[in-house]
């Protein structure tokens, strides 16, 4: 009895190791990246989507794909572009020259005072700015700048303008002008006090 057991325990001993030999040899080509007949074959799906049964222990992982080039941006809003202009918006207009310059000129009717906006004075006393606002000149003009002194020394700059004679009926435009006009003077209107004899 012990030594049919035994005589019967050979064949499947041997069975058992010719089975795993078989299998060892057939893992053994699949393993080294040779194709079997038994090998299953995924493919990825459409779309570039990830497929959750591809890879792991039954499936097959798709190499990733190669990188290719960087290439820059071509467009010019890319992030190295420079930005053109600035925070404050347009470069901010000289205060001189959104004054226009007006001549005095005869013949106007309807001759008013007018108010001036500021004067500005040269170093010698001589040149007198006046800066002021008025109508278009299509319609009005400037008559002249009269200075006159008090007998305390007190000047009075005023500012006279009118209307085009041959304006007859014609519709004006309602907009105020920034104007300056130059006088010359007869005597210097202010004196620089180091020019003074203070002995």
């Amino acid at each position: 009895m012990d030594r049919s057991i035994r005589s019967l325990a050979r064949p499947a001993t041997l069975l058992a190791l010719a089975l795993l030999l078989t299998a060892a040899c057939t893992a053994a080509p699949a393993a080294a990246g040779s194709p079997t007949s038994h090998e299953a074959t995924t493919t990825a799906p459409a779309g570039g989507g990830s497929d959750p049964s591809v890879g792991g222990a039954g499936g097959v992982t798709p190499a990733p794909s190669t990188p290719g080039p960087v290439v820059p941006d071509p467009s010019p809003s890319g992030p190295d572009e420079p930005i053109v202009g600035g925070p404050g918006g347009p470069a901010p207009v000289d205060p001189e020259d959104q004054w226009q310059t007006i001549q005095a000129r005869p013949g106007l009717k309807d001759l008013r005072a007018q108010a001036w906006d500021r004067v500005s004075l040269s170093p010698d006393g001589m040149t007198l700015t006046v800066y002021f606002y008025g109508g278009v000149e299509g319609c009005y003009g400037l008559s002249e700048v009269r200075v006159t002194r008090t007998a305390g020394g007190v000047a009075t700059v005023t500012v006279i303008t009118g209307t085009l004679p041959a304006l007859g009926d014609m519709a004006c435009i309602d907009i105020a002008v920034a104007y300056k006009t130059t006088v010359q003077l007869d005597q210097p209107l202010i004196i620089d006090g180091a020019a003074v004899d203070v002995r």
